[in-house]
């Protein structure tokens, strides 16, 4: 989907023709977006001083422009209300020459309400499109292809909890199994899609996707609870976080923007550091290119 919002940000991304990666960020009752972009020697006198008629700071290089949404509320409720269905996941967000862009997957089983919030809330304002609506493209593919626009790099964590974070107990998901997080950034929560080979114990906070193998749930992980805390603090977006847990060992993989990478493994090593009975490492840091080869 996209929308042209027409806003002073808007206008100022048209004049000096800027794309650049975003992340939007839910509150209780406000939305808020933050745009990203390198900063260089090419940003003239001109374009820093309309920078500082926004609440925009440049942090290690990367300039961070925060919008809170006021005019397209209807959008962004409308974007919520997506992202509240089960299997939905936020996949990408960018904005080019301000048109503001944003791409879900989900599985087929919630394609009646996706169906019934693009023509009751989305097709009613003039300013949004749905450009395609169908069958998604390989993962590795979508990913490819917005690392041609955004580079981007793949994180991977080897995590050995503490035994009482792996009790059954608080697990009700079980021992084995793959998450993609629903909300990569904004979300304190951990609200994930999980890949299972058996049928998890019976919860009132676990909805069936498609029957013994696809579930969503809200759960918790003190590591990366805090993990995410920080990075949505610091507006450190990802791409996708998956996990696979095959206990007592988690994988964590992060595809990030390739500009975040010296700040996520500040946040990491300030996290881990206060993590007692954790065990953490840092597996592999490469550019999504070797990543899929």
């Amino acid at each position: 989907m996209s929308i042209d919002p027409g806003v002073k940000i808007s206008q100022f991304t048209k004049r000096f023709d800027i794309s650049s990666h975003a992340s939007i960020l839910f509150g209780r009752s406000s939305t808020e977006v933050t745009l990203y972009f390198q900063d260089s020697p090419n940003i003239g006198r001109e374009m820093k001083i309309l920078l500082q008629e926004f609440d925009s700071k440049n942090v290690n290089g990367i300039w961070r422009v925060r919008i809170p949404v006021i005019k397209s509320v209807k959008f962004a409720s409308a974007v919520r209300n997506i992202l509240s269905l089960p299997s939905t996941i936020n996949a990408s967000f960018f904005q080019s020459a301000g048109v503001f862009y944003i791409d879900f997957l989900f599985h087929h089983s919630d394609l009646d309400r996706i169906s019934s919030i693009i023509l009751k809330e989305i097709s009613v304002i003039k300013e949004a499109d749905v450009l395609y609506l169908g069958p998604a493209m390989p993962f590795e593919k979508f990913l490819l292809d917005i690392n041609s626009r955004t580079p981007l790099s793949v994180v991977k964590l080897k995590i050995k909890p503490p035994e009482y974070e792996i009790d059954p107990d608080r697990n009700p998901m079980g021992m084995h199994w793959k998450r993609i997080l629903k909300i990569p950034f904004g979300s304190d929560e951990i609200d994930g899609v999980y890949f299972m080979d058996t049928e998890p114990a019976k919860s009132e906070k676990i909805v069936e996707i498609s029957r013994n193998k696809i579930y969503k749930a809200v759960t918790g992980n003190s590591f990366l609870i805090d993990l995410t805390r920080e990075f949505n603090e610091r507006r450190i977006s990802s791409i996708a976080r998956v996990q696979f847990f095959d206990s007592p060992f988690m994988e964590e993989i992060s595809v990030i923007p390739s500009m975040f990478n010296d700040e996520f493994l500040g946040v990491l090593h300030s996290v881990s550091s206060k993590m007692k009975g954790w065990d953490i490492t840092l597996e592999s840091l490469i550019p999504l290119e070797s990543a899929i080869g």
